[in-house]
């Protein structure tokens, strides 16, 4: 898992195949406004606005296919996070998802305004959470072959 600001996202295009045509696009966007935007090896979807959930047990989603870069545009969240070695396949891998729902022990990462975090295959998580108090939060999810 990376977690960094995304205006420093781009110091992985030359590891991550095409990083930087979805930085482009993500930086070229007319608006906020929900929509999908096709890339040569993805996605770039704007997610709507909506609120944070609470911090309870859920189950932890992994990819085999895709990576997911979550881009927090407005508002912040919690990440929650568990390395894939260390959760239990509770329901098997779905290839018309590219998901595998696990359960497990879990990590919690805030993500604020402007910070994404880049989630590989070995990297299980949910997000969209709040430890207290429920937040607004728009996100963009990226999805990139891998």
């Amino acid at each position: 898992m990376i977690i960094c600001p995304f205006d420093q996202l781009g110091r992985y295009a030359p590891i991550i195949p095409g990083l930087q045509e979805a930085i482009d696009c993500v930086r070229s966007l007319p608006n906020l406004e929900p929509a999908t935007y096709p890339l040569s090896c993805g996605r770039v979807t704007v997610q709507p606005e909506t609120d944070t959930k609470p911090l309870e047990p859920n189950r932890l989603e992994t990819h085999r296919e895709y990576l997911d870069i979550q881009l927090v545009v407005k508002g912040r969240e919690i990440l929650v996070w568990a390395p894939a070695g260390a959760v239990t396949c509770a329901v098997p891998y779905n290839p018309q998802t590219d998901m595998t729902m696990n359960d497990g022990p879990v990590d919690l990462h805030e993500i604020r305004e402007g910070c994404c975090s880049v989630l590989f295959p070995e990297d299980a998580h949910y997000s969209v959470r709040h430890v207290t108090t429920p937040t607004r939060c728009q996100k963009i999810l990226i999805k990139l072959k891998i």
